[in-house]
């Protein structure tokens, strides 16, 4: 049996640099929730990603921030 992770999600608005689990377009995603300025950017944890900078034309929300990651055996 492979390890396996579970991610604590609490519901509420993130402010700025905290991890997230966001929806984008309909899909879910984890990020870091950055802020630029005036701009804000959906950072990715897994370096091969890009980043996501939230702008007008797409539907985004965020479903709560990440209080909680344990990895299981």
């Amino acid at each position: 049996m492979g390890r396996k992770s579970l991610i604590m999600i609490k519901l509420q608005e993130a402010v700025g640099n905290e991890r997230v689990k966001a929806s984008c377009d309909g899909e879910a995603i984890f990020k870091q929730l950055r802020k630029y300025g005036n701009t804000l950017v959906l950072h990715p944890l897994n370096s091969k990603y890009e980043d996501i900078e939230l702008k007008k034309g797409h539907i985004y929300r965020i479903v709560g921030k990440v209080v909680k990651k344990e990895k299981r055996y």
